[in-house]
């Protein structure tokens, strides 16, 4: 059996740390992933804009979401899940709308631009969605 010379300070330390850098990889995709279905979003609505840009309205959308994301109360636990499922919404009325209507147009053609995401993203819907008592 192996003894640990690391004191327990350490390694609780490591394990933080560790656990941060999950939840940033978690929270760098889940961004990529909403940036992805903005761009959907805005190309398929056919907004003003420049070929390979957003418009005014889903570039600020897009910088809205990340620094939601970028303060999340949750995010320093592991209890971070989907903002859908959030118990505290910390997007305004207005961009909770604005975003449900984004996904909802680019939830489905997200199979054609990025299949494996849209798989994995089911799967982690599945698995947070709150069950009924």
């Amino acid at each position: 059996m192996a003894v640990s010379n690391t004191p327990a300070h350490e390694q609780q330390a490591s394990v933080e740390q560790q656990a941060s850098v999950e939840q940033q990889a978690n929270l760098a995709q889940e961004q990529e992933i909403i940036d992805l279905m903005i761009g959907i979003y805005c190309r398929g609505m056919q907004h003003e804009h420049e070929r390979g840009s957003l418009c005014a309205s889903c570039a600020e959308l897009q910088a809205y979401t990340e620094e939601r994301n970028r303060v999340c109360p949750f995010l320093k636990t592991q209890t971070k899940t989907f903002c859908q499922f959030c118990e505290s919404h910390c997007y305004s009325p207005e961009k909770r709308a604005a975003i449900r209507e984004v996904m909802r147009y680019a939830g489905p053609r997200m199979l054609w631009h990025r299949p494996a995401y849209a798989v994995k993203h089911l799967r982690a819907v599945r698995k947070h969605r709150p069950r009924p008592a």
